[in-house]
């Protein structure tokens, strides 16, 4: 999902993704995952 982002970001000048989210999976892919799986395990109690 997240490559489907980053290339909406690139290509599709009418996305949702917001820039500085794009810009993010670009420089720091392996930061976003982890942020998200914290994220996850926080909302779910794991």
């Amino acid at each position: 999902m997240l490559e489907l982002v980053a290339w909406s970001g690139r290509y599709d000048g009418r996305t949702a993704a917001p820039k500085e989210f794009v810009t993010r999976i670009r420089k720091d892919r392996n930061g976003v995952v982890a942020a998200m799986r914290k994220e996850l395990r926080r909302r779910h109690g794991l």
